[in-house]
């Protein structure tokens, strides 16, 4: 049997909106590890000139 949900959400009963203050990219790479994000970064500033732009953000400042 299954019981249905009797509450609901929106994203507005949701945190406020976080503005990062990053210019757009055309790659967005959001991680909840801080190492995820510097390996990212150290790879992307190897070959930036040849890849596309790119903004990194950790999911925690996203809440």
């Amino acid at each position: 049997m299954h019981i249905l949900t009797t509450t609901s959400a929106s994203l507005d009963d949701l945190a406020e909106p976080v503005d990062l203050r990053q210019t757009p990219a055309d790659v967005v790479a959001l991680s909840f590890t801080d190492s995820d994000l510097a390996g990212l970064a150290t790879a992307w500033k190897a070959d930036a000139d040849r890849l596309p732009s790119m903004r990194l953000a950790a999911l925690r400042d996203l809440r």
